[in-house]
This record gives C-alpha cells, sequence and structure tokens, in this order.
C-alpha cells in the first residue's frame, strides 16, 4: 500500500470559541488565553510521528479533531 511507507502531512488546525461576549472587553476569550492553551497540544503533535502520541494510533483527521478537543475543551 503507498502509504506504509513513513510519509508526513501537513494540517492546519483552526480553534473555534463560542460564549457570551464580555461587553466591557469586547471578546469572549482573550487570544493569550487561546494561544496558552494550545501551545502544549501543539508541541505534542508538530514534528513528530502522530502515531506514537498516546490516542494517536490511528491518527485519521476525525481521531485529531476529537484527541484535541477532549485535552483542550477544559481550558
Amino acid at each position: 500500500h503507498p502509504c506504509s511507507r513513513v510519509h508526513g502531512h501537513t494540517f492546519t488546525v483552526a480553534l473555534t470559541v463560542r460564549g457570551p461576549v464580555d461587553h466591557r472587553l469586547g471578546w469572549v476569550m482573550d487570544f493569550a488565553d487561546i494561544e496558552a492553551a494550545w501551545a502544549p497540544l501543539r508541541a505534542q503533535l508538530d514534528h513528530v510521528h502522530l502515531n506514537t502520541v498516546a490516542g494517536l494510533e490511528n491518527p485519521t483527521s476525525e481521531h485529531i479533531a476529537l484527541w484535541i478537543w477532549e485535552r483542550i475543551s477544559p481550558a
């Protein structure tokens, strides 16, 4: 199978936040807080064999999205 050899892909992650707008500040969430929540996950995923990341042994796009959601949603 052509995918049996190690090969790379480039992914783009788009994070979306939803909630009430703080009328005093004019935003839902500070971008710095979003970046702080995303940075450790990005570090775990960037330039690694995703199959070696716990929970991503089968790194389909759907599994990657769920893996990110389960870890970032509490933040």
